[in-house]
């Protein structure tokens, strides 16, 4: 699975926006959490050791990825816009925690 990454900038005048795709490899219990609860415009916050492919395609085209081999995931809740907008996001993070935890003290 892959997890976008943001980055906001200027330049001179002018607000950047870069955006960088990573793929998070977990394994274990993680993976099960992550592939339950990791859907798109989650965030979450990902530790663990930054690893480089390199390959060629068929067309002979050298190609690289990064992989982020994560040994620990937390799930986050946006900030609250208001009062009910992030309530559920709230309970599906910690929902998600403790499937983790339970994992770590079994």
């Amino acid at each position: 699975m892959q997890i976008a990454t943001n980055r906001y900038y200027r330049k001179g005048e002018e607000k950047m926006k870069e955006v960088m795709y990573i793929y998070l490899e977990s394994w274990g219990n993680t993976a099960l959490v992550c592939e339950e609860y990791l859907k798109k415009g989650s965030w979450v916050r990902a530790v663990g050791r930054l690893r480089q492919d390199r390959w060629k395609n068929q067309e002979g085209q050298n190609r690289e990825r990064y992989v982020l081999v994560a040994e620990h995931v937390e799930f986050r809740s946006p900030l609250k816009k208001s009062e009910d907008s992030s309530e559920s996001s709230e309970s599906v993070a910690a929902e998600a925690h403790k499937k983790l935890e339970t994992d770590v003290s079994a």
